[in-house]
């Protein structure tokens, strides 16, 4: 067994909870190189986004990590927050050789927020009334499946 806690302080963490129908979606960088990597034998560190999470936090109503791919946990918002989350494929930021198979592989741990200031971040979509994701394929890592 494996036990980590961490602690730290905010002034604001948005959860999961807050998307809110008019909201952007935005992603903090380029998805599927985990899925690139994985397919070539090889590992690729996970970007540290502390600076964008920091700079995110302040103006986002939901965010969370990219860890079991997007449309994944684009569903995780959109359940939580009780909306529908709609991404247009053709602007989601790809690594070098992904493909949008490889952004479902999941462990880019690229931030994924919605929020009405998108800052400078890649938007990638908007949050609607409904239930769900469209836009992409779903497929991801589901760990009690």
């Amino acid at each position: 067994m494996l036990s980590v806690t961490a602690l730290g302080r905010s002034d604001r963490v948005p959860g999961r909870t807050g998307a809110r129908p008019g909201d952007l979606l935005v992603v903090t960088g380029p998805l599927g190189a985990a899925g690139v990597a994985f397919r070539n034998g090889r590992y690729v560190r996970p970007p540290l986004r502390l600076d964008e999470g920091r700079r995110l936090a302040r103006v986002a109503t939901a965010m969370l990590d990219i860890s079991d791919g997007l449309a994944q946990d684009a569903g995780r918002i959109a359940e939580r927050s009780g909306v529908r989350c709609v991404i247009d494929a053709e602007r989601v930021p790809l690594a070098p050789g992904a493909t949008l198979d490889d952004v479902g592989f999941g462990e880019d741990y690229e931030l994924l927020a919605s929020t009405a200031d998108p800052l400078d971040f890649h938007v990638i979509g908007r949050v609607e009334p409904g239930t769900g994701v469209a836009g992409v394929p779903v497929r991801g890592w589901e760990h009690f499946r």
